[in-house]
């Protein structure tokens, strides 16, 4: 009589531990669906931000870029003349502003 309670206590046991693994199984399989579903989340939100980002660092790129151009000449009155010459030489290139867009795009197609 005590072996089988004893053994309807171990099956008991087994049962339990059967229906915690389950439990576990799907307590996992959900953190996986949901881990996924954040990713491809993200994914969407870079995909949709992307464009905006390469935007943005061009437009970040070319104000550094003039920034350079008259950088070295001491903040003046008398200067501004210069610095002004010096933009409109740079930016009214036809020639470089053709393959800077050239560039832009080659790049933007890889």
């Amino acid at each position: 009589m005590e072996n089988l309670l004893k053994r309807q206590n171990e099956l008991g046991d087994l049962a339990a531990l059967k229906d915690q693994k389950i439990l576990s199984g799907k307590i996992r399989k959900a953190f996986c669906l949901e881990y996924i579903q954040h990713i491809q989340t993200e994914m969407t939100e870079f995909n949709a931000n992307h464009a905006k980002i390469m935007v943005k660092q061009s437009q970040e790129t070319e104000e550094y870029i003039a920034k350079k151009y008259y950088e070295h000449l001491a903040l003046a009155e008398s200067n501004y003349e210069a610095a002004w010459k010096i933009l409109q030489e740079r930016y009214d290139n036809l020639r470089l502003q053709f393959t800077t867009q050239v560039r832009l795009v080659l790049m933007g197609l890889n």
